[in-house]
């Protein structure tokens, strides 16, 4: 895992995830395309300070996190961010909610779209349950995408294809 000692990743990680919904008008959410596998609920968009997380939700322990963030706001508030950087970021918060966390950068990157975005995989315990994960982060267009599915390792084999595969299908502006 990589590990980032600056103060500004965390402050951005921060403002991602602290609800700010009164200074962005639903006009300012991208128009994104995307088909989700049917085992996903319907998402649920948080609107955060500098951007939209969209959580898709399963019966099992299966979830897909979606973060599209306007790149002018991110580099008007901390200048560019890498892909590592992006990625360590929300790497170390899953890590501190998981025992005998170990994450792996993949050699192969994962196709998001028509673009290809850095991707570790990730295993650890929470709640009893062993858990693994793919978190990835990238630019598209205008945007960046942070990328964070997780399932049980039992089923992971199954699930993971099929968003894998939906991931291809995702566009934005």
């Amino acid at each position: 895992m990589l590990d980032i000692p600056l103060c500004k990743p965390r402050i951005l990680l921060l403002l991602l995830v602290l609800a700010e919904s009164a200074s962005a008008a639903p006009d300012d959410l991208p128009d994104f395309k995307f088909s989700a596998p049917q085992f996903f609920s319907v998402p649920v968009a948080a609107r955060s300070f500098l951007g939209t997380t969209y959580a898709y939700t399963s019966a099992r322990e299966t979830r897909l996190f979606l973060s599209v963030i306007p790149i002018v706001d991110v580099e008007r508030e901390f200048g560019r961010i890498s892909e590592l950087d992006c990625v360590s970021l929300f790497l170390n918060e899953v890590a501190s909610s998981h025992k005998g966390f170990f994450s792996n950068l993949q050699r192969r990157p994962l196709p998001v779209g028509d673009a290809k975005f850095v991707q570790f995989r990730w295993s650890g315990e929470s709640g009893g349950i062993e858990k693994t994960g793919v978190l990835s982060c990238g630019v598209s267009g205008g945007w960046y995408l942070v990328v964070h599915f997780l399932d049980e390792i039992k089923s992971a084999t199954n699930t993971f294809p099929l968003i894998r595969s939906a991931l291809r299908t995702l566009s934005l502006p």
